[in-house]
């Protein structure tokens, strides 16, 4: 998902005509709390089953919705924030908000179904992005959020979990039904 993400974000922000909305330093923040625990702690899970079905299929099922999501909001929030003239820095903040919002929709995905380890691993990785977030904004490069920046927050997180649905369901009922054959 990251470097599905990270790239296409990278090319985009090459032939637009305005700042790349992240500070390297916020990377950390959303990797850490929505990929490097988690991964190393569902690593740790015991799992005899064997892998069914293709490799590259498998991945590609488990991380396109989430970086096609991530990428859509990206360019939408891009989009409604030069309209609304908002600040490099409010736009900065909204999208490690948006993305991180959209790793721990995936990592939702993956720890289901839930069992006790999963389910706090989850809820500690929820708590702790926001912890981070609301204690450590100068660390991250975050400012607080103003009314003008919920307005464009709240319908961008929305539509995340709509794509992040549609693209799913697209990918699980059309692509997964045709690499099967």
């Amino acid at each position: 998902m990251k470097s599905i993400f990270s790239t296409i974000i990278a090319v985009c922000f090459i032939f637009l005509q305005c700042d790349y909305p992240f500070q390297p330093i916020q990377f950390t923040l959303i990797n850490t709390f929505t990929i490097g625990i988690p991964s190393f702690i569902l690593a740790l899970e015991p799992n005899k089953d064997r892998i069914r079905g293709k490799f590259l299929v498998n991945i590609i099922r488990k991380s396109l919705p989430g970086a096609l999501t991530m990428i859509t909001n990206i360019l939408l929030l891009v989009a409604v924030s030069l309209f609304l003239h908002l600040p490099n820095e409010q736009i900065s903040t909204l999208a490690v908000i948006l993305t991180g919002f959209t790793g721990l929709l995936t990592l939702l995905k993956v720890c289901v179904p839930f069992n006790l380890l999963r389910s706090a691993l989850y809820t500690l990785m929820v708590v702790g992005f926001i912890m981070a977030m609301l204690f450590f904004q100068p660390l991250f490069s975050l400012v607080d959020l103003t009314v003008p920046m919920v307005v464009v927050l709240v319908p961008l997180l929305l539509f995340a979990i709509c794509m992040m649905s549609v693209v799913l369901h697209v990918i699980e009922r059309i692509i997964m039904r045709n690499a099967e054959d």
